[in-house]
């Protein structure tokens, strides 16, 4: 596994500096993060939440006066690399039950030339690997990419299989959500959302859960709508729009990082298109609007009962997330 060094000491946060919240019922307030160095990313391991700036890194964690502080962490197991073969800066995702264990995606072509992920491979291929060991693949036609960088493992129905969440994106309609699992022992593309309709339109999945919807945010670099969908008898549902006519964006263009909204139980946290206002949900229902002063960049996390944001201009900030 490959390994980042934190560093030696505890970062000190110093005083939190808090924002007067916008545009909702509750009392919610955004606090700086006062950091020695800016925060050039936020990253997300499955050893917990990490921030990296000059001075190395720092392993976040819950705490009192400013919600959120960085701890010394000593070292820290990052996400799996791809194996030979696999997606350039892809990573390996996992899942703890079910008959897929692995998958990650592979074959990387230039033959899609969009490039909204930050370089010119799209994958050609999605690989799982199952809880036995045995490893499957499937090839797309050659109209047709996996326009993403980790596919998403989550039993959607509850059924006890896993199904693979992913993003296809063709050369004539665009991206669509889609629903991958293995069925009498081959790997097949089980459902799919309607496609966006135009080339070069992109929809961006939030984190996924067991037995839960899927949301995705549809066109994030221009601002589109929440779309929620359920996985039902082997299809999805009819698509529902959350937030109204508000327009989001959890993605900024050319960025590596897809993790720009926050997702937990039945609460879910999304940026507006801007990247300037946060907009708090609970199941189909927008619970508050909190606006900003900065920009969020490419980065969010759940520590504790906060959410971490990272600005454009490399400021750490944290707001209640309930």
């Amino acid at each position: 596994m490959a390994l980042i060094a934190a560093i030696a000491a505890p970062i000190y946060l110093g005083e939190a500096v808090a924002q007067e919240p916008g545009g909702g019922p509750d009392d919610r307030k955004v606090v700086e993060i006062s950091t020695p160095q800016p925060v050039k990313d936020v990253i997300l391991l499955k050893s917990g939440v990490f921030i990296r700036s000059d001075e190395g890194y720092a392993k976040l964690e819950p705490c009192a006066v400013t919600l959120v502080c960085a701890q010394k962490a000593g070292r820290a197991e990052q996400a799996r690399p791809t194996p030979a073969g696999g997606l350039p800066d892809g990573t390996v995702a996992e899942h703890a039950e079910g008959d897929i264990r692995e998958a990650w995606y592979a074959g990387p072509t230039r033959r899609y030339a969009h490039g909204v992920l930050g370089d010119e491979f799209e994958a050609g291929s999605l690989v799982v690997r199952t809880a036995d060991g045995e490893t499957f693949n499937a090839d797309l036609p050659t109209n047709s990419v996996f326009e993403d960088l980790t596919p998403r493992l989550a039993d959607l129905d509850g059924d006890g299989l896993t199904e693979v969440i992913a993003v296809v994106s063709d050369a004539a309609t665009g991206s669509r959500l889609s629903i991958w699992g293995l069925v009498d022992g081959v790997l097949t593309e089980r459902a799919a959302s309607e496609p966006i309709g135009r080339p070069n339109r992109w929809l961006n999945p939030l984190p996924v859960y067991d037995k839960a919807p899927v949301m995705a945010v549809i066109t994030p670099h221009l601002g589109g709508p929440l779309l929620q969908w359920r996985f039902e008898d082997g299809a999805l549902s009819k698509s529902t729009r959350l937030g109204g006519e508000t327009l989001f964006s959890n993605h900024a263009i050319g960025s590596r990082d897809l993790s720009t909204a926050v997702r937990q139980d039945e609460d879910w946290a999304v940026p507006e298109r801007e990247r300037r206002a946060l907009i708090f949900g609970r199941g189909d229902e927008v619970v508050h609007r909190l606006t900003l002063d900065f920009t969020i960049a490419d980065d969010m996390a759940i520590i504790g009962d906060a959410v971490v944001m990272r600005s454009a201009a490399g400021k750490l900030y944290a707001t209640a997330f309930r």
